[in-house]
């Protein structure tokens, strides 16, 4: 996901925009001594708790460096360079590299319209479906919001093929090719097109046409097949506590933008093809120019980064600079895992970095920015950066908050009887009338405001997606609103059925027959 989702781009930017340090060096030596570097991994990783994680680093054709660190699983395996990682948002590249491939064979032109490979095709927009080409597909400039669809994250039975025919419930945001937008929907169009046009499906091409000519023998683009080379599990915060292993839910309706599984080892593989013309060995993925083009930012996406990083989107990679350094780059995110790919085609040199937990606070991105920050600032000779408030100092801040607001509630429901006793001895006589007004106007909070969380929280958190993908996102602050919120509800409706009850009884009711809501206001 997603991140996964509108996850995945937060995540993609807040790396792209870490302050620059002061460059002292160029590009480390190929002989390095990785030891200084495997030691911050593993500092890092217990000062943020993260459970594995697995680097490669390459340079020009070599592999220079591959390393598991921590554990994969609840059972306590090792991570190595083999284990398999879900890498999200990362699928993307291995998209954009089977639609180039299909464009070097002259089966795709990137300026067609996306009609012209899948007829079926629309928006709720008409006039928008017909103007869409391949290429602002894999730009995200077309108009698609990022919120489209979101709610097949929960839904692990859609299929590709439905979620294409369910686009046509989306209308866009924009007008088409105006300008970047990060939308999974994008990915999985193309993906759609690639089974269009190769006549296979969307797994068995990326397996055939890439995995297979890159000697990606441990990557997989089925669940069945991850599952069967002992996908990693997945990790999540819960208030700060853990993380704990969950067993992700899969959705092959975002195969081509987000479920796509690999290892350190094999994604050294694909960075070197990319930094070698589309060459790994003696197979040849990619012509030169092709990946050059895919390494180029594309028309009116420049919007992607503030204008001195000089960023823009390419075809699955977003392009930027860092002291000076041009990077090409991508991170990738689900719900329980992340990924990070960054090449420095100037020096020859890239990286894989992944991670078998995630978190969606505002924080999330903290350990993933200190590794990337250390990491890319060691292999170039750059002064490290600061990364910020780190994943628990945040989470105590929430906690702080959630339990004060928690004991809030609990203290108002606990109390319910002895406030309902008192409530039913008070008198509603005409000289009382402000108590009543502010009866009403508390029990009208209490009903209106957990209502309103229980509808506005999955369009924040969810795009609108409802509470199934809440949950999915961030499991624990979630399910407190979803408790908070019915707790708060059930005083609210108590409070009003005792008000109903109280009030209709005859030493009220001639009373309330002479109060109107005007009296209530001057009140």
């Amino acid at each position: 996901m997603r991140r996964a989702p509108l996850w995945n781009v937060c995540l993609m930017l807040v790396l792209l925009l870490l302050p620059a340090g002061v460059a002292t060096a160029s590009v480390a030596p190929d002989q390095q001594d990785f030891a200084e570097l495997d030691a911050f991994v593993e500092q890092t990783m217990r000062a943020s708790g993260l459970p594995g994680v697995a680097l490669a680093i390459v340079r020009g054709d070599q592999v220079l460096h591959t390393r598991g660190f921590g554990v994969a699983d609840a059972q306590g395996r090792a991570v190595t360079p083999q284990t398999l990682f879900l890498i999200g948002s990362n699928s993307k590249s291995f998209t954009a590299l089977a639609i180039m491939q299909l464009v070097e064979r002259g089966q795709i032109d990137l300026d067609a319209r996306v009609q012209k490979y899948l007829p079926w095709f629309k928006l709720a927009d008409p006039e928008a479906s017909g103007r869409i080409t391949v290429q602002q597909l894999l730009n995200h400039t077309s108009g698609i919001p990022g919120s489209a669809l979101y709610s097949s994250w929960a839904t692990p039975e859609l299929t590709l093929q439905q979620y294409g025919l369910r686009m046509a419930e989306v209308s866009p945001d924009r007008a088409v090719g105006s300008s970047f937008e990060y939308s999974n929907a994008n990915y999985n169009l193309a993906g759609l097109i690639v089974e269009a046009v190769s006549n296979q499906s969307y797994a068995e091409y990326i397996e055939q046409h890439i995995f297979q000519p890159l000697g990606m023998h441990h990557s997989a683009a089925t669940r069945d097949t991850q599952l069967d080379l002992d996908l990693a599990d997945g990790h999540q915060w819960w208030f700060g506590v853990g993380p704990f292993p969950r067993r992700e839910m899969y959705s092959q309706a975002n195969l081509p933008s987000a479920f796509l599984a690999s290892t350190a080892e094999d994604m050294s593989h694909y960075l070197v093809a990319q930094l070698n013309g589309g060459r790994y060995g003696s197979a040849h993925v990619l012509s030169e120019g092709g990946i050059k083009r895919m390494h180029t930012i594309g028309p009116n996406t420049e919007n992607i980064a503030a204008p001195e990083q000089h960023g823009g989107a390419g075809l699955g990679w977003v392009m930027t600079q860092r002291n000076g350094v041009p990077l090409v780059t991508h991170s990738g995110e689900t719900f329980s895992f992340k990924s990070l790919q960054v090449l420095d085609e100037q020096n020859g040199l890239g990286f894989v970095l992944l991670t078998n937990a995630s978190n969606q606070l505002p924080s999330m991105d903290q350990p993933y920015r200190a590794l990337y920050d250390g990491i890319l600032t060691r292999l170039e000779g750059w002064d490290s950066s600061a990364t910020g408030l780190d994943l628990h100092a945040m989470y105590a801040m929430l906690d702080v908050v959630l339990l004060v607001l928690t004991t809030g509630i609990l203290l108002v429901f606990v109390r319910l009887p002895v406030w309902a006793h008192n409530f039913e001895r008070r008198n509603y006589a005409p000289g009382r009338r402000l108590r009543l007004s502010l009866t009403l106007v508390r029990i009208a909070i209490e009903i209106v405001a957990p209502l309103a969380m229980l509808v506005l929280v999955p369009r924040v958190l969810a795009q609108d997606s409802g509470w199934p993908v809440v949950l999915q996102v961030t499991p624990d602050l979630g399910s407190w609103m979803i408790v908070a919120s019915g707790l708060l509800l059930v005083v609210g409706i108590a409070l009003a059925v005792l008000l109903v009850r109280v009030l209709s009884r005859p030493q009220h009711s001639a009373v309330m027959a002479q109060i109107d809501l005007g009296d209530w206001a001057s009140a």
